[in-house]
């Protein structure tokens, strides 16, 4: 890495066969994506810093980036996923298969996952499946059944979906989360523990 125009370099991980590149970032900051194994950082060429934007489950095998927009593409052993960096958001686009086997179907109902990590300190992955597109609702209780925060609002596409939850401002205890489907009328609702 080098900070000075090429001048002098600084080594910042010797095996380069785990580095995957993004091209420039079409963000109001100038930077570009850099995915190291499981973990996603975003080089801020501006501030010279490279910052932890993600971590993934399964290792990174490319980073795309489209030229007319800002969404940035990752690809990991068994999955395409779609990266809104404004939000942070992740969206799986497509489960690969890895064996013989044909592709997964999508769900037959509305599903909703266990958070990970749980318990958290102080944000956790809230995953959930759709098996048509529909309008949904993500809502976070506390224990006493009082809304704290509404995580999503808005209509999703079918598939797998991740929603980030971060409850610095809350205190520990048992959170219920709560996913609706306005479309069809479902819900599910599971619980997560929240430790400072």
């Amino acid at each position: 890495m080098s900070l000075d125009g090429g001048e002098s370099w600084s080594e910042i991980i010797s095996d380069t066969s785990r580095i995957q590149l993004s091209g420039p970032s079409l963000s109001p900051f100038s930077g570009f994506y850099v995915g190291i194994d499981t973990q996603l950082y975003y080089w801020n060429e501006l501030s010279g810093e490279l910052d932890l934007a993600l971590t993934l489950e399964k290792p990174i095998t490319g980073l795309y980036s489209s030229s007319n927009s800002d969404i940035e593409f990752i690809l990991t052993t068994d999955e395409l996923l779609a990266l809104d960096p404004n939000t942070g958001e992740t969206t799986i686009l497509k489960v690969l298969s890895v064996s013989n086997e044909t592709n997964p179907e999508l769900p037959n109902r509305l599903q909703l996952h266990q958070n990970y990590p749980n318990p958290f300190n102080p944000s956790t992955i809230i995953p959930f499946e759709l098996n048509q597109p529909s309008q949904v609702q993500l809502v976070v209780f506390d224990a006493l059944g009082r809304q704290v925060a509404v995580l999503l609002d808005e209509h999703r596409s079918a598939g797998l979906h991740r929603v980030s939850f971060n409850a610095s401002g809350l205190s520990s205890g048992v959170y219920f989360y709560e996913l609706s489907s306005l479309t069809n009328g479902l819900k599910a609702r599971r619980n997560m523990l929240f430790i400072k």
